[in-house]
């Protein structure tokens, strides 16, 4: 007897428990909120690239996702045709190779608090973009939500960037642009996740970005020359296990809770990245974070109602 039938039914009957999905949800959230810290703490302890450790993050999440999808959307995924995998890989690269590796790279640079609060924005630029893309119609009250995310993301990163070196400038300015990368990812992919399933879509685009990833890891200048701790090596481990478990919890979540209240949930992210990155990494902030960080999550409560 197949043994996959049964283990995906336990899976979707576990879903059913009321209690379950948002506590799948809530882990997801903490997982996502542990990953700017852990890879700011990575990059403070050694001088790994952050082309390598992106690389490293997309794979075990790829080698993770995989096995997700051959337990459950096995049939999708080996019916690809060579055309649907190359608009996978064109737009995944967008979206996972392009965004994670700016993402690593910002984070050489500057906070994990300011990361997170320009990060935040993601659903704003989301709003803006499907509105000129006529994606989504426009709305007055989402117009007032993202024009007071972004005065609350102004004021709590000029407190930051009083006296910045070139460095903080530097790394805010990859995170705006990842940030505005994968809000046009999640638009332009909307319908191919679709179109062939959120698991058979995402392992493909995690698959060719490891690949694409690799590739130009190869001809990269700088050589990989650095050792690693048991701590740290599992630490880089978990970052690929978080990113592809928290997706995971997330799917499995959305088959029995509505999108708004899995926005309203990715809210605690912000706070958990930076209640990690002042308890772990000696990060301080004042009143004008707080401040602006509820001004940002208000703004991005008005785009999802609006």
């Amino acid at each position: 007897m197949d043994p996959v039938p049964s283990l995906a039914s336990r899976a979707l009957e576990l879903t059913r428990h009321s209690l379950a999905p948002p506590l799948f949800l809530l882990s997801a959230v903490l997982m996502l909120g542990t990953v700017s810290p852990v890879i700011r703490f990575i990059l403070q302890q050694h001088e790994i690239e952050p082309l390598d450790l992106a690389f490293i993050r997309i794979v075990v999440a790829f080698v993770f996702l995989l096995v997700a999808t051959l337990f459950q959307d096995r049939e999708e995924f080996f019916a690809l045709a060579p055309a649907d995998v190359a608009q996978l890989t064109f737009v995944g690269f967008l979206g996972v190779g392009l965004y994670y590796g700016l993402t690593v790279w910002s984070l050489k640079y500057t906070t994990v608090t300011h990361y997170i609060l320009i990060y935040s924005l993601n659903p704003c630029f989301t709003a803006i973009i499907s509105v000129l893309m006529k994606r989504d119609p426009f709305s007055a009250f989402k117009f007032w939500g993202v024009l007071l995310s972004f005065a609350g993301c102004a004021l709590a990163v000029s407190e930051g960037l009083t006296g910045a070196s070139l460095q903080i400038e530097l790394g805010d300015s990859l995170v705006l642009l990842a940030t505005i990368i994968v809000s046009f990812f999640i638009v332009l992919s909307a319908g191919i996740v679709k179109r062939y399933g959120a698991l058979t879509a995402n392992t493909v685009m995690f698959g060719s970005s490891a690949l694409i990833l690799a590739v130009a890891d190869v001809f990269s200048a700088t050589p990989a020359s650095y050792l690693l701790s048991f701590r740290d090596s599992f630490l880089i481990l978990y970052l690929g296990i978080a990113t592809a478990a928290a997706f995971l919890l997330r799917y499995i979540s959305l088959r029995s809770l509505t999108p708004m209240t899995v926005g309203a949930f990715h809210n605690l992210v912000p706070i958990c990245a930076i209640a990690l990155a002042y308890l772990f990494l000696g990060e301080r902030f004042g009143p004008p974070v707080l401040v602006g960080g509820t001004m940002i999550l208000a703004g991005v409560e008005m785009v999802r109602r609006g």
